[in-house]
C-alpha cells in the first residue's frame, strides 16, 4: 500500500499539458476542479460551475455563495496540507461538494431554497432505538446492492426492497426525524453526489484519452465499489450520525441518473421533491406488486362501476330537486362555519361531489341558538353553497315572529326573533332573518346575529 501510494503521488496526470499529482496543493485542485468543470458541463448539475464558488487564496480553497461579495459568508477552506493528506479522487470529490453547497445557498441559483436538514435534532436522533439502527442498516446494504446490479431490473428490486424497509422504518420513527433524513439527504447527499460525479467525469474523460489521469482506484466501477463499501457498516461510519446520510443520499443521486436520466435534478431544484420520493415514483414498489394480482382488469371494472355510480347519483340529485312540492331553500352562508350536522342516517346518505350530499330518510342540521332544522325526507345538503334545499310534498306552514304567513301570495319578510316552519316531514325553527315567498318556492336567509 505505501508503494502505491508513492506511485500515486509521484506519477502525474496531464489535462491541457498541465501536470497535477495526487496529494496536490490548493493551487493545483483549483486548476484540476476547473478543467473537470469544463469538460462535463452540466453534466454534474444544470448550471452549476464550481469553480463559480471557489475562491483560491495563496494556499488554500475558500468556498462562499458570493464570492465576490465581501459581506458573503466563508464557510468552508480547504488548505494544502489537507489536500496533501489524500488521494486524488478524494480531493476532488471534497472540492466539488462544497462548492455544490455554494451553489446550493447562492441567492442567485434558480429554483427553490434548497431542502436541508433541522442540525439541532442531530441530539436526539442519534437517541433512535435499536430497531431503527437495524432496519436502517439493511436498507442501506439495499442500497449498496442497487449501486453495484449489473441492469436495471436487478437494481429495482433492491430499490424497491429499500424502499418498502425505509417506509417501515419511518411509519414509527418521530416525525421530525424522518424529515431530518430527508433534508439531509437533499443537503449533505446531493452535494457529495455531486463531488462524485466530478470524479466520475474525470475517469471518463482519462478513458476517452482527454487526458492523462491517474487515480488511485483503477477505474470509475472500483472507485464506486470502495467509495460506498461504507453502506455496509452505515452505523459504523463514526460519531457523526449526519455522515451516514452523504452516502445514503449521493447513492440514491446516482441510481436516479439511471432510473429518471435528465428529470429528476429539476425536480429537486424547481419542485423540492425529495430523492425517496423520485425512487418511489420511478419504481413504484407497489405496481411491481399488482402486476401480478390482476390490477389492471381489477381496475377496469371498477372504473366501471364507478362510472354507473355517479350517473346514479346525479340521478338522485335531478329527482330529488324536480321532485313535486313547494321547494324549500335554507341559506346559511353568513353564518361561520359550514357543517353543522347533528344527526344523520349514514345509510341514507349519499356524497354526490364533495361538500353535496343527499340525505333521503332523516337528517338534523343546527348551531346553537341561530337554527334548527330536522328533516324525514329528501335533502340536498350544499356545502358550496351553504344551503339546503328541499321539495315538500304536502301542506307547509310558516309562522314569522308569532305571525302565520299566507304561502299563497308572493311576499318577502324580516323577522327578528323567530320562524318556524312544519310541514309532516319537517320542523325547523331559525332565529333572525329573511323569508321570501315566490310562487312554489320558498327561500329562507339565516342572518347572523
Amino acid at each position: 500500500m505505501i508503494v502505491r501510494r508513492i506511485l500515486c503521488i509521484t506519477a502525474a496526470f496531464l489535462i491541457m499539458g498541465s501536470t497535477v499529482f495526487a496529494g496536490a496543493t490548493a493551487k493545483e485542485m483549483f486548476r484540476l476542479t476547473k478543467e473537470v468543470s469544463a469538460k462535463s458541463k452540466d453534466r454534474i448539475w444544470p448550471g452549476f460551475d464550481p469553480i463559480a464558488f471557489t475562491v483560491l487564496k495563496e494556499n488554500s480553497l475558500q468556498f462562499s455563495p458570493e464570492p465576490n461579495n465581501p459581506e458573503s459568508q466563508i464557510f468552508m477552506t480547504l488548505t494544502s496540507d489537507y489536500f496533501a493528506k489524500y488521494a486524488l479522487e478524494q480531493n476532488l470529490a471534497i472540492t466539488v461538494h462544497e462548492a455544490f453547497h455554494g451553489f446550493q445557498r447562492s441567492p442567485s441559483r434558480p429554483g427553490m431554497k434548497w431542502g436541508y436538514e433541522n442540525a439541532m435534532l442531530i441530539f436526539e436522533y442519534v437517541g433512535t432505538s435499536a430497531r431503527n439502527n437495524a432496519l436502517f442498516a439493511i436498507e442501506a446494504r439495499e442500497l449498496e446492492a442497487a449501486l453495484l446490479a449489473k441492469d436495471v431490473s436487478e437494481m429495482g428490486t433492491h430499490v424497491r426492497d429499500f424502499l418498502l424497509i425505509r417506509g417501515e422504518r419511518q411509519r414509527t420513527l418521530d416525525p421530525r426525524f424522518a424529515e431530518f433524513e430527508r433534508g439531509a439527504e437533499l443537503n449533505e447527499g446531493i452535494a457529495e453526489y455531486a463531488g462524485t460525479k466530478a470524479v466520475l467525469e474525470a475517469f471518463g474523460t482519462a478513458a476517452a484519452k482527454k487526458t492523462g489521469m491517474m487515480f488511485e482506484a483503477e477505474s470509475a466501477e472500483k472507485f464506486l465499489a470502495g467509495k460506498y463499501s461504507v453502506l455496509k457498516s452505515i452505523n459504523r461510519i463514526g460519531s457523526n450520525v449526519r455522515r451516514k446520510f452523504y452516502f445514503t443520499g449521493s447513492a440514491q443521486a446516482l441510481l436516479l441518473d439511471r432510473l429518471l436520466p435528465g428529470e429528476w435534478k429539476n425536480r429537486v431544484q424547481y419542485k423540492g421533491a425529495s430523492l425517496e420520493e423520485l425512487l418511489r415514483e420511478a419504481v413504484d414498489p407497489l405496481g411491481e406488486v399488482l402486476r401480478t394480482k390482476d390490477y389492471q382488469a381489477i381496475l377496469a371494472l371498477e372504473k366501471k362501476a364507478e362510472t354507473e355510480r355517479q350517473a346514479q347519483n346525479q340521478l338522485l340529485l335531478k329527482e330529488t330537486l324536480e321532485a313535486n312540492g313547494t321547494k324549500l331553500t335554507i341559506d346559511f352562508a353568513d353564518l361561520e362555519g359550514s357543517n353543522f350536522i347533528l344527526g344523520f342516517d349514514p345509510m341514507n346518505a349519499t356524497l354526490i361531489e364533495p361538500l353535496v350530499r343527499v340525505h333521503t330518510r332523516y337528517v338534523k342540521f343546527g348551531k346553537n341558538d341561530r337554527f334548527s332544522a330536522v328533516f324525514n325526507q329528501a335533502v340536498v345538503e350544499d356545502g358550496k353553497k351553504n344551503q339546503y334545499i328541499a321539495v315538500i310534498p304536502g301542506d307547509l306552514k310558516i309562522v314569522a315572529d308569532g305571525v302565520e304567513l299566507d304561502i299563497s301570495k308572493d311576499q318577502e319578510i324580516a323577522f327578528e326573533r323567530v320562524l318556524r316552519i312544519v310541514s309532516e316531514n319537517i320542523e325547523i325553527e331559525i332565529n333572525a332573518g329573511t323569508v321570501t315567498i315566490n310562487k312554489d318556492e320558498v327561500r329562507v336567509h339565516v342572518a347572523e346575529k
